[in-house]
């Protein structure tokens, strides 16, 4: 357990540094697309996660369906090279409805199935985030909320391993 709670620290480190340069917080309504342009591959994905969640929880949609983020990102990522003065929140609002079945409710993902995923913990949390934060309305990306929300996780999962993502998230405490 450990082991188990370092290594989600470590992720939500991971989650928020290609922004901590710049300052602890970040609002993602405010990070311009030419940003984004300069970011790498990864913190670019990481943010198309964080923005798909955060659509979601404005939606009350927890699916999470690849095809529907690569297609978020290739928008994006094109919106953004066209409109480089636009806010990646821009970009996202100008995404054209698209009809998207199947996927992974969020949610629903078993404790033991979250912790047994050790390649997809930093990008579920992205979501997870972002979902979270849509709730809020809150915009602002802040590395110490997301430790605070990989380590709940960690723990509440590595203790419950049959209940739900959903669950932690019901028992997250303020």
């Amino acid at each position: 357990m450990k082991k188990m709670f370092f290594a989600l620290l470590a992720v939500a480190a991971l989650c928020t540094a290609p922004f901590a340069a710049q300052a602890e917080d970040t609002d993602v309504a405010k990070v311009k697309c030419s940003e984004l342009l300069k970011g790498s591959a990864e913190s670019t994905g990481m943010l198309v996660l964080w923005i798909d969640g955060y659509m979601g929880g404005m939606s009350d949609n927890t699916m999470m369906n690849s095809q529907w983020v690569d297609q978020l990102g290739t928008h994006i990522g094109k919106f953004c090279a066209a409109n480089p003065n636009k806010t990646l929140m821009e970009a996202a609002d100008a995404m054209p409805e698209t009809e998207v079945s199947g996927g992974q409710d969020m949610l629903k993902i078993t404790c033991k199935d979250f912790l047994a995923d050790q390649s997809g913990i930093g990008p579920m949390l992205m979501w997870i985030d972002g979902y979270l934060s849509a709730k809020s309305e809150n915009t602002v990306l802040n590395e110490e909320w997301m430790k605070k929300l990989g380590t709940h996780l960690g723990t509440y999962c590595a203790k419950n391993g049959a209940k739900t993502v959903g669950d932690a998230l019901d028992n997250l405490p303020q």
